[in-house]
């Protein structure tokens, strides 16, 4: 199964549409979509506006793969345990987001191992088939923040 999210901010048509298309083109319906508040809905799989955290967790565990926006949480959660992630950043000169911040984010974890990093709609669908191919890889991330790091902001910000 393939987990597509939008994350719950903004619908992000482009993304959902580059997706929709290549599942139809590849006849691939095991497919759950995650879209907010979408003009576009998707002709194949499974449609949800939001799902509760908890049946977010159990989807992305199922999931082969996850396609989303640059997202930190998704970025976070797909590094931590492992899971292969195509990610397409919301784009400001798309009138997508308030300013480039995911194609900051994007830049950032584009080159990571399991990530998936199309810039442009067009690219999705091979990077979906990369990630598809994908086996497994070992996470450069753990679940938790470092101890030393942790110290650090204790003492900065005087937090017991």
């Amino acid at each position: 199964m393939i987990l597509v999210t939008v994350g719950t901010q903004l619908p992000f048509e482009r993304l959902v549409k580059a997706v929709d298309d290549w599942a139809i083109t590849n006849q691939y319906f095991d497919i759950v979509f995650q879209v907010g508040k979408s003009s576009y809905q998707p002709r194949v799989g499974k449609k949800y506006d939001f799902l509760a955290v908890d049946e977010m967790d159990d989807l992305v565990a199922k999931a082969k793969i996850i396609v989303s926006h640059a997202g930190t949480g998704t970025i976070f959660n797909c590094l931590s345990i492992g899971k292969p992630m195509v990610m397409l950043p919301r784009r400001f000169k798309y009138d997508e987001h308030r300013n480039d911040h995911q194609w900051q984010t994007f830049l950032a974890f584009k080159e990571m191992p399991g990530i998936y990093a199309a810039e442009e709609e067009d690219e999705v669908a091979r990077r979906i088939e990369d990630a598809l191919l994908e086996k497994s890889y070992e996470s450069k991330i753990g679940a938790y923040a470092d101890e030393e790091l942790l110290d650090f902001l204790r003492a900065e910000i005087n937090f017991v």
